[in-house]
């Protein structure tokens, strides 16, 4: 892929559309993820035959502090984008999950509402991990 390229302050997240990684710095601008926060973005399009179906933005904080990944999509059909959609990273997990090796565990026994809430932020996460091998593939992602 190669270095990123830098596109500096004030940029519109919307108009960064051509496949590519990108660092955006955090002053001035708009449509990001989270404001005054500088992202790596990695700019995806979907295509099949010689049309391009929908743009995929990917977002990484560029922090050392925090692990934050953001996606979202631009749709061609309706010209729209999509909200930012956060991924949940093994920084983030808590309440009894364990990351070990690249393996989540799970407690036997859920007993609370605080234990679940992890559970259902990893099956979201196992299911965006679908969506984007079905994009890669180019069989789409209907959820």
């Amino acid at each position: 892929v190669g270095p990123a390229r830098e596109l500096g302050n004030n940029v519109d997240f919307n108009t960064v559309t051509e496949a590519g990684l990108y660092l955006i710095n955090a002053i001035g601008s708009v449509n990001a993820p989270r404001e005054n926060q500088a992202f790596f973005l990695q700019v995806v399009r979907s295509v099949k035959g010689a049309i391009t179906k929908n743009l995929f933005q990917i977002a990484y904080n560029y922090s050392s502090v925090a692990d934050l990944v953001f996606i979202r999509q631009y749709r061609m059909a309706s010209s729209s984008w999509s909200v930012w959609t956060q991924f949940i990273t093994s920084s983030q997990v808590g309440d009894g999950l364990t990351v070990n090796n690249g393996i989540i565990s799970v407690p036997e026994v859920i007993s609370s509402g605080t234990q679940l809430l992890p559970l259902l932020g990893l099956l979201a996460g196992s299911l965006m991990r679908v969506c984007l091998h079905r994009l890669w593939t180019h069989t789409g992602c209907f959820l």
